[in-house]
């Protein structure tokens, strides 16, 4: 699953993840017309969070920045499994049994016990130990894989979002082998929080892009917002689309993090069912009117594989999602591939009906 990223994450000199097509116009305030086009980043949740406001109003570009920065900065302090919060708390107390106070993480589990039901459980954010377990919980990449008995004795507790009992403000779970780490979509359901403050703000034009993952509301001018993809082997991008008022785009993939341990490659993002890496599927795109959906339903596809990612797709009502194999054959529905531009011809696309 995607992390949340540890307080000293860096940003890569050539970012690796989605990038915003839009030219210099998007970056700074242009001197042609009275609507200009603002651009405000920082760090948070582990990434690079960039943000785009296109408004006449300065001062409603700022305030919206603003606003956005003390948000995201609340939702990294509280939302990690594992750096001081309120879900390394939740966390620390679960085991127990009793009944946890959580008010302001409620809706956030939520949310992700729906999604993970959708996903038939592939997007499982109960599986913190096995994560940990790995060492992919933030800092340096782990250097080799954990013993085979220390992954099969919790997947045979098969934690899951089910486990999870909410009664008012307070969660309980009587299974020991619960955490929760919520980093396969927060990112996403914070995209999807920041586009609800911009528009009881009046912002009726804007970018959030988390780490690569997107999601916009109205125009660039004259024209949609423009969305890269990126490459899963190569720096830069595979794809762009032009995405309409409201839509999210979010990918996730194995290059994000790995490490190679006796010649094998491990990636970051676990099955849930056997407690391994995933090893079929090199990258996973979503695009949906909801962040926090695609941001899931992007992971949940990765896990699924070629064999099985399209009866995930239809279970999580995703018409528009592609899916790139270790062997670089893509995998596309077709509402999507007849809007989506290849930046060089794909030698193998299998479009496929939902």
């Amino acid at each position: 699953m995607k992390r949340l990223g540890p307080p000293g994450f860096k940003v890569p000199l050539v970012f690796r993840f989605l990038l915003i097509f839009a030219s210099a116009l998007m970056l700074a305030p242009t001197s042609r017309a009275q609507t200009h086009v603002f651009h405000d980043q920082f760090l948070s949740l582990g990434t690079l969070i960039e943000i785009s406001v296109r408004t006449d109003d300065p001062a409603l570009a700022r305030e919206a920045f603003r606003v956005l920065e003390d948000d995201f900065a609340y939702w990294h302090d509280n939302w990690h499994a594992w750096n001081p919060g309120n879900l390394r708390r939740l966390n620390r107390q679960l085991p127990g049994g009793e009944c946890i106070s959580a008010a302001d993480l409620i809706p956030l589990i939520e949310r992700a016990g729906a999604l993970s039901r959708t996903s038939r459980g592939l997007f499982n954010p109960a599986i913190g130990r096995l994560v940990e377990l790995w060492g992919f919980n933030g800092g340096e990449a782990p250097r080799k894989p954990p013993s085979t008995s220390a992954v099969a004795q919790l997947v045979k507790q098969a934690p899951s979002m089910d486990d999870l009992e909410i009664s008012g403000a307070c969660v309980r779970s009587s299974n020991l082998a619960v955490m929760l780490d919520l980093s396969a979509y927060a990112k996403g359901y914070a995209v999807d929080k920041s586009i609800e403050t911009f528009k009881a703000m009046g912002v009726t034009d804007a970018v959030v892009n988390a780490g690569g993952d997107v999601r916009a509301i109205g125009r660039h001018g004259n024209r949609p917002w423009s969305i890269g993809i990126q490459h899963p082997r190569a720096e830069g991008v595979i794809a762009w689309l032009e995405i309409s008022d409201g839509e999210a785009v979010f990918t996730s993939g194995d290059y994000e993090r790995f490490f190679k341990y006796q010649g094998k490659r491990y990636q970051h993002i676990l099955d849930p069912r056997d407690g391994y890496p995933v090893g079929e599927t090199a990258s996973a795109t979503v695009v949906h009117p909801r962040g926090d959906v695609a941001d899931a339903a992007a992971t949940a596809l990765v896990v699924a594989g070629p064999n099985e990612w399209m009866d995930i797709a239809r279970n999580m009502d995703i018409d528009q999602a592609m899916l790139i194999d270790r062997a670089g054959r893509i995998y596309i529905t077709s509402r999507l591939a007849g809007r989506i531009h290849f930046i060089d011809r794909p030698a193998e696309k299998i479009i496929i009906e939902k």
